[in-house]
């Protein structure tokens, strides 16, 4: 289950309406939304393990030469340049699963990994080291 929230000044929210497919949620999400915006303490614990699971990211992007992009969301978008086919099948092998955008013409040879659970994130970064070579 996924879903995604904006939360913005009517005038920003309204032309969104026009793109956005008519039935874009089902009642699962929208009650799992309710949920998890009610819950006071997991939306904390949560941005500070996604603070903390970008910067042990970056660090290892950093160290393996791999280029990317910071951001503001629970992801990194990251650059494999020749071997990213190669990253990104190694990945799904190890259970490790990303965004495949190789094929995106706006953005060759990348791919996206959501930082979020620091442990998720460690385990995410063992596979990258071992699939660079680098431990």
């Amino acid at each position: 289950m996924r879903i995604g929230l904006l939360i913005a000044p009517p005038a920003v929210l309204e032309p969104m309406r026009y793109v956005m497919p008519v039935f874009n949620l089902n009642v699962v999400a929208i009650a799992a939304l309710r949920a998890a915006l009610a819950d006071r303490t997991f939306m904390p614990w949560y941005v500070a393990q996604v603070d903390a699971s970008k910067t042990l990211t970056y660090a290892a992007l950093d160290r393996l030469g791999l280029r990317y992009w910071r951001s503001a969301a629970n992801f990194v978008l990251i650059d494999g340049g020749e071997r990213a086919r190669s990253l990104v099948d190694g990945l799904y092998e190890r259970r490790i699963f990303v965004r495949d955008r190789t094929a995106d013409p706006h953005c060759p040879n990348s791919f996206r990994l959501t930082t979020g659970v620091v442990e998720h994130t460690r385990d995410a970064i063992r596979a990258l080291e071992e699939l660079c070579g680098v431990r």
